[in-house]
């Protein structure tokens, strides 16, 4: 399967736009995803992640949205600004957005 990244929210809603009527079930996946730091695991970073299958292709957002020195591990407001966008725009354009992430399988 032939998969499309972006790094931009943004980018992601004008490539989604373009193609609005071959979403597969009109259905956008988007989660916040929270990883641990390989030397340092009480530390994480955060990024937003959306994906939608277009067609037969996987098109997929990635966008760092910060880290947590704090031990927090609550999401920093930047992404929780990157989620409500994506929310926001994704409504706006008829599409449904479900928790969660799609993955790529080879045939």
């Amino acid at each position: 399967m032939v998969e499309v990244r972006f790094n931009s929210h943004k980018e992601f809603l004008e490539e989604l736009e373009r193609d609005k009527e071959l979403v597969d079930g009109g259905i956008v996946r988007l989660t916040c995803r929270q990883t641990p730091f390989e030397r340092i695991p009480s530390h994480h970073f955060y990024q937003v992640v959306a994906t939608a299958l277009v067609g037969q292709k996987l098109v997929k957002l990635e966008t760092f949205c910060g880290d947590d020195w704090n031990h927090e591990h609550k999401p920093p407001e930047r992404a929780r600004q990157v989620m409500r966008e994506l929310e926001e725009g994704l409504k706006a354009l008829g599409l449904e957005v479900r928790p969660g992430v799609l993955a790529a399988t080879e045939a």
